[in-house]
């Protein structure tokens, strides 16, 4: 919720940003992630659905994670959907 707060994402984009991080967190590609790194990739792919959506740098600015940490970890979940 932090970083969505600091996103100002709305309350639909936070909901579907709780589901996401529930389903990756079970899957053990992601076992070695860092919290931080897979908050901001699963706030990215929640806010991708929503307008306007949210660029990798402003979630980095917002989270901390690296863009490019970003980017691989949203690949590999679009991969393993």
């Amino acid at each position: 919720p932090r970083f969505c707060t600091r996103l100002n994402l709305d309350v639909a984009c936070r909901k579907r940003a709780e589901k996401l991080i529930d389903v990756l967190q079970q899957n053990v590609a992601f076992s070695s992630c860092s919290p931080i790194s897979l908050a901001a990739t699963v706030i990215y792919l929640a806010a991708e659905a929503g307008k306007p959506s949210v660029s990798y740098e402003a979630i980095k600015e917002a989270s901390g994670a690296s863009a490019s940490v970003i980017r691989r970890l949203v690949k590999l979940a679009r991969s393993k959907s």
